[in-house]
């Protein structure tokens, strides 16, 4: 996935806050927006520091049982906390987990690694271009990103047109 992150995560923080129209604050809404693109903060070690010398997938950032950690040790860390920081927390990793399934679509996540080290991914997009990225732009699977990318705009233009507008965006 290239773009489609944090649409994706405005469409699901757009649900939950339909459904809890209480967890609809400033902060849980920052918090789902850079969950939803906190697994490529990996891209400033690949492109600065390793010269895009491996898949930035296998570094931590996009590595689930890495985040399942860091998820569980602020829960606890949070156990006692404001309900307002706990919710918060809950959407930043709504946000991650939401980023790491949208990058198995075309990417290669390692889902159960460190015991199983094979990577896994729904479709395979084949290698017709020597830049990397050109092989993704012209899969089809990039209509999913673009669907996923115009019904948040759409959802984004019409609940700005329905009046008072309470999310951070």
């Amino acid at each position: 996935m290239f773009v489609a992150h944090m649409p994706a995560g405005y469409l699901i923080g757009t649900a939950i806050t339909q459904r809890w129209p209480g967890a609809a604050t400033r902060a849980t809404w920052t918090a789902i927006l850079l969950g939803s693109v906190a697994p490529d903060l990996d891209l400033l070690y690949f492109y600065f520091v390793s010269d895009r010398g491996f898949n930035h997938h296998i570094y931590p950032p996009h590595v689930p049982i890495v985040w399942l950690l860091t998820t569980l040790l602020v829960a606890l860390a949070l156990w006692r906390a404001p309900l307002r920081w706990r919710v918060a927390w809950a959407m930043f990793c709504t946000g991650w987990f939401i980023h790491l399934v949208l990058d198995t679509v075309g990417g290669r996540i390692w889902w159960l690694w460190p015991w199983v080290t094979t990577p896994y991914t729904f479709i395979q997009v084949p290698r017709r271009f020597d830049v990397w990225w050109l092989n993704f732009l012209t899969h089809p699977s990039m209509l999913i990103e673009l669907a996923i990318t115009v019904s948040a705009a759409l959802l984004w233009w019409r609940r700005r047109q329905k009046g008072p507008y309470r999310v951070f965006l």
